[in-house]
């Protein structure tokens, strides 16, 4: 998952969590800064696709209480409705937050 000032496409900059509480840790620090994510269309993939079922957003970008903005690649996200969790989140920015 990319920080506000992480390029994760082009400089292989990104943060890490494992599991359903250190991602909501992680994204609590972002909710903190009020980042935002915006994004059009939703492809979801079922339980049939396996480990793998989940959602990926398509034209996403993650805006922060100071105005600044970051283009993001690609989110997809994994949630386990028994643990009601998260259990796996990719966000891979193309770009550092900055003002538009």
């Amino acid at each position: 998952m990319a920080t506000k000032y992480q390029d994760t496409l082009h400089d292989q900059a990104w943060d890490e969590a494992a599991g359903p509480t250190a991602i909501e840790t992680f994204a609590a620090a972002q909710w903190r800064l009020g980042e935002t994510l915006s994004y059009h269309g939703m492809t979801v993939y079922p339980p049939q696709y396996g480990k793998g079922a989940g959602a990926e957003v398509n034209m996403v970008s993650a805006r922060f209480a100071d105005g600044d903005v970051q283009p993001v690649e690609e989110a997809k996200f994994n949630y386990d409705c028994a643990q009601s969790a998260l259990t796996h989140v990719v966000i891979i920015s193309a770009g550092a937050g900055k003002a538009p």
